[in-house]
């Protein structure tokens, strides 16, 4: 009876140090929003949307929000923010790939933050949310 109490307690414990860790990372995200919205920016979280088109994308740990109805920025909560910017950085600067747009990339507050394009307004308020790209 009492391993069944601490199995639950230990449980209990778990699943709120998950929560809270959970809002600190949607917290940040909705931070950036309403920051990017304070620039008179229209900005739509279509992370579903995306889902249901692209089944097979991994977006658990990625935002999609689309700004001005066609600018695209992708938000990624990495475990590891230094490993993942490693990995996006040769990627990002490859001559070999062929982006859409611009690859620009940027950290803030545990966020990893990629946009590619050349939006000149929209590049100007993420430079002076989350400072200069990583790449450029």
């Amino acid at each position: 009876m009492k391993k069944g109490i601490f199995a639950s307690a230990v449980i209990g414990i778990i699943m709120l140090i998950s929560l809270t860790v959970f809002n600190v990372d949607n917290s940040n995200i909705a931070k950036f929003i309403r920051e990017l919205k304070g620039h008179d920016l229209k900005v739509k979280d279509i992370t579903k949307e995306v889902n249901k088109e692209m089944p097979n994308l991994n977006t658990k740990k990625n935002t999609i929000l689309l700004v001005d109805e066609s600018e695209r920025i992708y938000i990624e909560i990495p475990e590891d923010v230094e490993k993942s910017v490693e990995e996006k950085i040769p990627l990002y600067t490859s001559p070999v790939i062929d982006f859409t747009g611009i690859p620009h990339l940027y950290i803030k507050d545990k966020l990893v933050v990629s946009y590619f394009g050349q939006n000149l307004k929209l590049l100007d308020v993420l430079e002076q949310l989350l400072g200069k790209s990583l790449v450029n």
